[in-house]
Parts: structure tokens; sequence; C-alpha cells
């Protein structure tokens, strides 16, 4: 298993902060980033909200890994990312669980949503 985390995830971003992932799911973004050579932020406050990624392709978009816990509170999530998108100059992008499981499935996502190369 390739793709299986340490017992400490710790995500290191673009700027050299590193900070412990609250799941294997940003750990996994956050090497598909590195591996597409995408510079990124990780655990941003914005606007009272912590947004799980900022990345910079040329603009500043968002990523938010959509866990079980926000299914659960669809209204609040609904409201957050309207906030969060007014504020960002890109765009707020939500992965689901699935689609960031695994590295590989990590670039195919960013690749897609993203418009990455």
């Amino acid at each position: 298993m390739a793709d299986a985390p340490p017992t400490k995830l710790t995500v290191t971003d673009s700027e050299g902060k590193s900070t412990t992932a609250d799941s294997a799911n940003e750990y996994f973004l956050s090497l598909a980033l590195e591996r597409l050579d995408i510079k990124f932020r990780f655990q941003v406050p914005v606007a009272g909200y912590r947004l799980d990624f900022m990345v910079f392709i040329p603009f500043s978009n968002g990523i938010e890994i959509e866990g079980g816990y926000w299914h659960q509170r669809q209204e609040e999530e609904r409201l957050r990312e309207a906030i969060v998108s007014r504020i960002l100059q890109g765009e707020l992008f939500t992965f689901t669980e699935d689609e960031t499981d695994t590295v590989p499935h990590c670039v195919q996502t960013i690749r897609k949503y993203l418009r990455y190369p």
C-alpha cells in the first residue's frame, strides 16, 4: 500500500509551515499538490472559518474536503462556502472523501476540478 499514511499526518505547506492533518485525505491531498508542484497553504483562517487548503494557480482558490460531519450540517456548510467564496480571488472547490482517499485520486481530482495539466 504505497499511499498508507504515516502514524502522524504532518503537512508542510509551501511556506514551510508544518501542521498536523485532521485526516489521511488532507495528507494525501497535500502530497498530490506537492507532486503537481502547486503552491499551497494549509489550514488557512478565512472569515472566522478554517479553510483546508488555499492553492495558488495563479489566483487564490480554496479546497475543502467534505467529511461525514459536514454531510449532517449541509445548510451551515453552504453558508460557510458562500462567505469564503466571496473573500477568495478564485473559487472554492469541495472534494469528497472518495475523491481524496489516495494520492492518485487526489491528482486526478485536482486536474478535473482545477483544470490543472
